[in-house]
């Protein structure tokens, strides 16, 4: 299995992670922002290809 190194670092990424409550269990997700950013600094197609589908289906939203 190849060593992938990922540019975020966990402490970083977990005081910006997202959490939703599912059946009264919190449950963290890494937050978009977070993913995206690491997928592209991996580079390989796959992650780049994830990139556009996130982005495509998660719009920026206009406060």
């Amino acid at each position: 299995m190849p060593i992938i190194k990922a540019s975020l670092k966990f402490w970083e990424a977990y005081t910006r992670r997202k959490v939703i409550e599912q059946n009264g269990i919190e449950i963290p997700f890494i937050s978009l922002d977070d993913l995206i950013q690491d997928k592209q600094a991996i580079g390989r197609p796959k992650d780049l290809a994830d990139i556009e589908n996130l982005k495509r289906n998660n719009p920026p939203q206009v406060s």
